[in-house]
């Protein structure tokens, strides 16, 4: 990410607060395991860079390894813990980075991930997309999760 953006125009709050949403909607698509919302985040042109994976392109491939990813997981959350968004020159256009905690649980087992993603995001017709999302972690480890887990609502 480049220099910060303190003199962004006030008409800008308004773009922030939609791709703060963005990023919220990817957050609950991971939670909720919604497809549909899931490939919804992603501009027709994304780039997903998945740490130890590769990089997955355009919203079929990119949702397809998010499936079997997730799939195979009783319970996934991440936590957003800090983030910023900054604007350049060009007004459809930015970029963001995000702390996440995750906690997920396979086969019995607990997780913890503390990470960064770093993201480009792009205005569509529609609103903002996420252009290029890139992951790195920061810390993995098992943590103990032995409660229930409960099926998510039904989007609604």
């Amino acid at each position: 990410m480049g220099e910060g953006n303190d003199a962004a125009p006030a008409s800008w709050s308004d773009e922030r607060f939609e791709i703060n949403d963005l990023v919220a909607r990817y957050v609950e698509a991971v939670a909720l395991f919604d497809v549909a919302l899931y490939r919804a985040v992603w501009a027709v042109d994304a780039v997903w860079v998945v740490d130890g994976r590769g990089s997955f392109h355009g919203p079929s491939d990119i949702t397809a390894l998010f499936v079997r990813l997730r799939e195979r997981q009783e319970f996934a959350v991440q936590r957003i813990v800090s983030g910023r968004v900054e604007f350049g020159a060009e007004r459809s256009r930015a970029t963001g980075r995000w702390v996440i905690h995750s906690l997920t649980r396979t086969a019995g087992s607990g997780a913890e991930l503390v990470g960064v993603y770093d993201d480009e995001y792009v205005r569509e017709s529609d609103g903002w997309r996420f252009r290029e999302r890139a992951f790195t972690p920061l810390y993995r480890g098992p943590v103990a999760l032995e409660g229930a887990v409960f099926a998510p609502p039904r989007a609604g």
